[in-house]
Parts: structure tokens; sequence; C-alpha cells
């Protein structure tokens, strides 16, 4: 869901609530329990890659 180019502009914190969790500190600790990394740390480099408009 996270790297999913349709959910792109849904926030994280929705994302997480949608998936069942009950708020987003609890899906964040889960998560970078689970792959080492945090939520956003994982969109973040495929959000660049969608974005045509990104120089750096």
């Amino acid at each position: 869901m996270l790297l999913d180019p349709a959910r792109r502009q849904q926030r994280i914190g929705d994302i997480a609530l949608a998936s069942g969790f009950g708020d987003l500190s609890t899906f964040n600790r889960s998560f970078r329990r689970r792959y080492g990394r945090t939520p956003s740390s994982l969109r973040r480099p495929a959000a660049d890659h969608l974005d045509p408009d990104r120089t750096d």
C-alpha cells in the first residue's frame, strides 16, 4: 500500500488506520521492527522516482 502509485497522495497515518492499526506510532514501531526502516524512508525514494518534476 505504501508504494502503490494510486495511494501516493494518501498520508501514511491514513494507510496505517486503514490497515487496522490504532495509531501511527504503533504502525511505525511495528513497521520498523519488521523491515528495519520507517514507512516514510521506504516511501520517499519511490515518490522521488515517480515525481517527474524532481530535479535533485
